[in-house]
């Protein structure tokens, strides 16, 4: 057998001589054409070559030899070509070498190829049996050098349906994942295409699939967990399908421009009870949603605050972060287990982990308030663990009751760090803001993850709970993410602590109205939380946002409000250069923070037609909504980038 054209010529410490020969004989091998015919002729023919021709014959080692300018000794070759190639190694089509000989055609000697070396020629694998090629074996799909006949060819991406595919350094094809066609993707040359595909998708609130999880609350069951879906698309309907545990709840269309709310069914192990006694893994315990456009995505807990005469007493809202913005570390924001004395009930903190991964393994690193929790499903009492989820399992983790208030067991500052993304909400089953100032409310809100936190963040008041937009007293805590945090605040706030000593700390400002900038030396979480109605007799009761640093606002939002609150508003944090419109009326009811480039207006917002809300800046500003019903209130960002910006 032949040895294959595409074997490379090896040269070890070659002599001027032998580097001569073989540089001419690989001229002259260039030169022959098919079944050894020179360029010039159709046939085999006897040819007398000078040092630039090599001249062919017939038959065995047999014919002219002629002088390449190199010395010649006891070597012949089929082509006609005596050459010494000192220690030189030739492997080419009909070629071998024994020592100084180069010997071509029929006969050969020596040892052409290495045992047990795999070479393809024309779709044939040849394997290296004893030094000499074997026999060659017809390859059914793809033949590579050094494995031989494989499935596919090492590093192609390719498809099988809509089923993604990589080959392995093994020549086989190891699945990457299937291209969703709920999310309207399809596979194309190896990669999934759509406008849900992962290349298609911003590093922001949109998004093509998500995870509504239901957190603990004491709100009646009367009242309905509920999700809001906005399509953000001009042009296109969005398709959404939602299920838990792999079995359809809920499916429907959301036109171009416009919002929808779909109504869940409770998952009473997250929703919990009074008198919680352990932390808890809820098996699919989260609904999973999909869409094929880009679409945001509001939870409710619950959605309304009246039924009939019946009034939901407690409830909050959270903006869902889509699966693809997910990070795989977080620093947890939630508040301290409340006691109510005169009932004499624990209410506790608590956050959620979802996970959208099989066998995604959960690491918990308490904080120095996290210490004290309810033990279960791999949760010590003194807050660690390492828990696995499988996709759509939540672990909720409650804090500790002490009997006391204020508590000192608050999950706050814990840190949660994941083998794959997952989803974090931090809050409370029911609380006081400030601890001794009723009534009590649900809290809760998505926690970014670590990596989109910023340094900088304008710290605006919600507006109060009347028509006149003027801002509320909230209670501001800032947790840190590194040891050592300085705080900078603009202007200067009476009484705020200026350094956070270690990671997973927090200070706490009082209740103050006012608007402010706050710049750290590491990133951090900053949470606000509204006061109670007796505060101020204003209203409402607690609700809580997680602010929104500066690197992540953007210069357009779409965003809904729940159609039957009847006082909702519309924050608006916007460099004091920038022109801002809300559903295309020009903002002008601005106050300007002092000492600092940035202002904030508070704007009542009536419900659109379509439910769905439009803010255009010609500059990026924050916005954040929050309303007012009779014994509670909600509070959740409009939207936001969340591009990884934070340092490792």
């Amino acid at each position: 057998m032949a040895t294959p054209l595409h074997r490379l010529v090896t040269l070890t410490t070659p002599t001027p001589t032998a580097l001569r020969s073989a540089l001419a004989l690989a001229a002259a091998l260039a030169a022959i054409g098919p079944a050894g015919c020179t360029d010039g002729g159709g046939s085999p023919g006897s040819t007398t070559a000078g040092p630039d021709t090599f001249g062919t014959t017939e038959g065995p080692a047999s014919g002219a030899s002629t002088d390449v300018g190199a010395t010649t000794e006891e070597s012949t070759s089929s082509t006609g070509v005596d050459t010494t190639a000192g220690e030189t190694t030739l492997a080419l089509t009909g070629t071998t070498t024994t020592g100084d000989a180069v010997t071509t055609g029929a006969a050969t000697t020596g040892e052409p190829c290495e045992d047990g070396e795999i070479i393809c020629e024309g779709g044939e694998a040849i394997t290296c049996e004893g030094g000499e090629p074997g026999e060659p074996e017809p390859c059914a799909e793809v033949c590579v050098d050094g494995l031989g006949c494989v499935p596919c060819e090492p590093g192609v991406v390719s498809c099988d349906g809509d089923v993604v595919f990589e080959c392995d350094e093994d020549g086989e094809p190891v699945e990457l994942g299937e291209c969703d066609p709920v999310q309207g993707l399809s596979c194309e040359q190896g990669q999934c295409v759509g406008a849900c595909a992962p290349g298609a998708l911003a590093r922001d609130h949109r998004g093509c699939e998500f995870y509504p999880t239901v957190t603990a609350t004491i709100v009646d069951e009367l009242f309905s967990f509920a999700v809001t879906v906005v399509n953000t698309s001009e042009l296109a309907l969005a398709h959404v399908q939602i299920e838990r545990g792999g079995q359809v709840v809920a499916m429907g269309s959301v036109p171009a421009s416009a919002v929808k709310r779909f109504t869940l069914p409770w998952v009473p192990e997250l929703k919990s009870e009074l008198g919680v006694d352990a932390s808890t893994v809820v098996e699919d315990g989260a609904y999973r949603l999909r869409t094929d456009v880009p679409v945001l995505v509001y939870q409710h807990n619950p959605y309304e605050y009246v039924q009939g005469e019946d009034l939901a007493m407690t409830g909050d809202g959270a903006l869902l972060q889509p699966r693809h913005t997910w990070g795989s570390e977080y620093i947890v924001a939630a508040r301290n287990s409340w006691w109510h004395e005169i009932s004499l009930t624990e209410l506790p903190g608590f956050y959620t982990v979802t996970a959208s991964e099989d066998l995604t393994l959960i690491m918990l690193s308490p904080s120095a308030t996290g210490q004290t929790v309810l033990a279960g499903d791999g949760v010590m009492p003194g807050g660690n663990g390492v828990v696995t989820l499988d996709r759509g399992d939540v672990l909720q983790v409650y804090s500790a009751g002490t009997q006391s208030n204020p508590s000192p067991s608050d999950v706050t500052g814990t840190g949660i760090m994941a083998s794959a993304p997952v989803q974090v909400i931090g809050g409370h089953m029911c609380t006081y803001v400030p601890y001794y100032v009723g009534a009590c409310d649900h809290l809760e809100e998505a926690v970014p993850p670590k990596a989109a936190l910023d340094t900088t963040y304008v710290v605006a008041a919600p507006a109060g709970a009347d028509r006149n937009a003027k801002q509320r007293p909230r209670v501001v805590r800032i947790i840190a993410t590194a040891p050592e945090t300085t705080l900078l605040y603009t202007p200067a706030i009476d009484g705020a602590p200026a350094k956070i000593d270690e990671a997973g700390d927090y200070i706490e400002i009082a209740p103050t109205q006012a608007d402010f900038v706050v710049e750290a030396s590491a990133p951090v979480v900053v949470a606000q939380y509204m006061v109670g109605k007796n505060y101020d007799q204003g209203g409402g009761d607690p609700a809580m946002l997680i602010a929104t640093g500066l690197q992540q606002y953007r210069d357009s939002y779409h965003f809904a409000i729940p159609d039957d609150y009847p006082l909702n508003f519309v924050t608006i944090i916007a460099p004091s250069s920038a022109d801002v419109q809300l559903d295309d009326v020009v903002v002008t009811t601005f106050n300007l923070i002092t000492g600092t480039g940035y202002r904030v207006a508070r704007v009542p917002v009536i419900p659109q037609a379509n439910g769905r809300h439009e803010i255009i800046s010609t500059m990026p500003v924050g916005v954040n909504v929050h309303g007012y019903g009779p014994e509670t209130s909600y509070w959740y960002p409009a939207g936001a980038n969340l591009k990884d910006i934070a340092g490792p």
